[in-house]
């Protein structure tokens, strides 16, 4: 990789990790906090509720990751052509195809992080949450 191409690679996982941070507490606390009223209603320890709630994460994050990568790539597209980057970096030779290969490698490590939380983890604490769920 040349060094636009990891500067590039470095803002989309800046960003990545910023948008997937935000929107992983967003939903997470969302199902938290229907789960708190079940578990303290049933006069369970919040012991309980934060096993509960972190063998959840893993199907959160599943479904936010997509979304995180998606509003990284447009925020960082966004914000290196209105800083004129792009014209920059096109003037000095750099093809379309050229530039959005960093977005490529991004999408492929994005789309391998998906892939390991639905086929492995998510399963794995869906398995776990359920048995906890059954002791309770």
């Amino acid at each position: 990789m040349g060094r636009f191409d990891r500067y590039l690679f470095q803002q989309l996982l800046m960003l990545f990790g910023f948008f997937s941070l935000v929107l992983i507490l967003v939903f997470w606390v969302n199902s938290a906090v229907s789960l708190l009223d079940k578990l303290l209603g049933d006069g369970q320890s919040a012991r309980a509720f934060f096993y509960l709630t972190l063998l959840s994460l893993p199907s959160v994050m599943s479904r936010v990751l997509a979304i995180a990568g998606f509003a990284a790539a447009v925020f960082v597209t966004n914000r290196l052509s209105n800083e004129s980057e792009l014209v920059v970096v096109q003037a000095s030779g750099y093809s379309p195809y050229r530039l959005s290969r960093s977005v490529f490698v991004f999408s492929i490590v994005v789309t391998l992080m998906i892939g390991v939380l639905s086929h492995a983890l998510v399963p794995m604490s869906l398995r776990e949450g359920a048995l906890r769920r059954a002791e309770l």
